[in-house]
């Protein structure tokens, strides 16, 4: 009786013991107050209103009622690969952007442009996650489209034929675990920002900065910033990709709001030391890229 006593009370303490060590969150004070400090720094902060300024008006459709409930019905899937196409545009517009390949130091590697370009893509896909079964649908072509883009700069590489496939392989694989490690920071809402200079610093910058330098904490503040600014807009504009990436402090701020798809793209984002040989992503006659 007395074992079965003793039996019964250790038993009850483990569960309260398991149950009190499963609540605890052990975190660096470092990171933490590194964290505090870039969420409350001004330039990572930028409001809803602040943010509708960098929406592009939706055009007004001139369909009939009846007409608009058939497309609604029947056509309006035929609507998201344009949208995801708009979202990618958006995100190479990033990596052609002089001014902030220049602010970043992002170099014409095939590594950085495609960590770079995967970064914002990371962006895009974690709002997309909160829009139901129409962010699921673009999702799938925003990847779809991405894996197109990533061979094509592959081809520019010259790999050859026989690896292509390996290496393409290796490419996504380096790209979900960036994406991994993105999600997994951002769980831990606390010591996020900590957390993305720690991996910018290592998969983007492989190791090649200071740690804790200007250059990875810059970098860390756009991407929060840009985090915040796509979490502002509502699902009308970001669904139909009708705005634009929001202002970095200290980038030129333009007056000119123009839709994805106006915006110039000369070489689809990544081109090899051999400049003259990139692939024309807009020759003005088609929307898509040359692998379609």
């Amino acid at each position: 009786m007395w074992n079965k006593g003793r039996i019964l009370l250790l038993n009850r303490r483990y569960k309260n013991f398991r149950y009190f060590i499963s609540d605890i969150k052990v975190y660096d004070n470092l990171k933490v107050n590194e964290s505090k400090k870039l969420y409350e720094d001004k330039n990572t902060k930028i409001s809803i209103q602040e943010s509708s300024k960098y929406a592009i008006p939706i055009p007004q459709c001139d369909r009939s009622i009846i007409s608009s409930f058939i497309y609604k019905i029947f056509l309006k899937h035929t609507e998201y690969g344009e949208c995801a196409w708009r979202l990618i545009h958006l995100i190479i517009e990033r990596l052609e952007n002089e001014e902030i390949i220049k602010l970043f130091r992002i170099n014409e590697s095939f590594n950085m442009k495609m960590y770079f370009y995967i970064l914002h893509l990371w962006i895009i896909n974690k709002r997309l996650r909160q829009e139901n079964y129409q962010g699921d649908i673009i999702n799938t072509y925003i990847f779809d489209i991405t894996w197109r883009i990533v061979r094509d700069w592959l081809l520019l590489k010259n790999i050859p034929e026989y690896t292509f496939n390996a290496e393409l392989l290796n490419c996504q694989e380096y790209a979900f675990g960036f994406l991994v490690s993105l999600d997994e920071a951002a769980s831990k809402v606390d010591i996020f920002p900590s957390l993305l200079k720690d991996i910018l610093w290592e998969h983007l910058y492989e190791k090649k900065v200071k740690k804790g330098g200007k250059i990875v904490t810059e970098l860390s503040k756009y991407s929060i910033l840009q985090l915040r600014h796509i979490f502002n807009l509502s699902s009308d504009y970001f669904l139909e990709a009708y705005f634009i990436w929001a202002d970095f402090y200290n980038q030129k701020k333009s007056n000119r709001r123009l839709p994805a798809l106006s915006q110039q793209i000369s070489y689809g984002g990544y081109r090899p030391k051999d400049k003259s040989r990139y692939l024309p992503y807009d020759d003005g006659k088609k929307l898509l890229p040359r692998t379609y």
